[in-house]
């Protein structure tokens, strides 16, 4: 039997412990009572460490990603069939450890964290794709990931968009709506989760835009059909980074990009240390 909370299996004991120490005290002896400390003292500590005390634990004996979420690679996600058979194994493992590392939240009338496991590997699977070649896979400090069914206006940009990425804060957030749509007609819609990790990689990475693109929206024009109005449109922005566009283009087919963008195919490459 796989665990796959540490911090659950043992808060059991400690809340058993508590039960009976309130029992004995209130039906036997109540000399005792001052017990009740020690149980309830380790639960809160287990609450406050449980991501840290989890995560520890999952690295050691990695989870399991259900059959459902294999087939969903394999059907929807393509370069997941492109690697080799150990770096699907570590794909897989990271995948599972970023889903139960990041907080996932869906955005409505009220903010609700059972978001189906499905919908986290969904998102996660593209900051996977990314990190894959890199030490730190979780992406610095970007912690949590809320997730609307439309467009959404936020303090920082109050109109409709479908993207929005604040390093600061530690927050992505994104459109399911236009993701989905991305994942089912690649060729029509544009790829919202890649745009957003791509941002957030080049942040932690500023290497990563180093390099002058030198015509940077014509070859994307050949490659993909996209130009800088469409990814305005897509993504909701007003305006956005070329470097970014190029970073998402790069992992969306590299051999495609490398066609048209050599130089930058190396430079991404080579600091990302992506397989392949």
């Amino acid at each position: 039997m796989y665990i796959h909370s540490l911090s659950r299996l043992l808060s059991f004991p400690l809340i058993i412990m508590a039960f009976g120490i309130i029992w004995y005290s209130a039906s036997v002896d109540n000399k005792y009572s001052w017990l009740i400390f020690i149980p309830v003292t380790l639960l809160v500590v287990l609450y406050v460490f449980h991501g840290p005390l989890d995560y520890w634990w999952h690295k050691k004996f990695p989870p399991r990603l259900e059959p459902e979420i294999i087939k969903w690679l394999t059907r929807h996600f393509p370069w997941y069939n492109t690697l080799s058979g150990g770096e699907k194994t570590k794909f897989e493992h990271r995948l599972a450890l970023y889903t139960s590392a990041r907080l996932f939240q869906s955005v409505g009338k009220e903010k609700n964290d059972n978001v189906p496991e499905d919908i986290k590997c969904m998102v996660a699977a593209h900051a996977v794709q990314m990190t894959l070649g890199l030490e730190d896979f979780l992406i610095g400090d970007l912690d949590r990931v809320f997730l609307y069914k439309h467009p959404f206006p936020t303090p920082d940009m109050p109109w409709l968009h479908n993207v929005e990425v604040n390093m600061e804060d530690g927050v992505l957030i994104l459109s399911m709506e236009q993701l989905i749509n991305a994942i089912v007609r690649p060729d029509i819609f544009y790829n919202i989760a890649s745009h957003a990790y791509a941002e957030a990689l080049i942040h932690l990475y500023p290497e990563l835009r180093n390099t002058d693109i030198s015509d940077p929206w014509t070859g994307l024009k050949a490659l993909y059909n996209w130009d800088k109005d469409y990814v305005l449109k897509s993504t909701g922005y007003k305006e956005t980074a070329d470097h970014v566009v190029h970073l998402h283009a790069f992992f969306k087919d590299q051999e495609k990009y490398r066609t048209k963008y050599p130089e930058q195919f190396l430079h991404f490459k080579e600091i990302l240390n992506t397989p392949g």
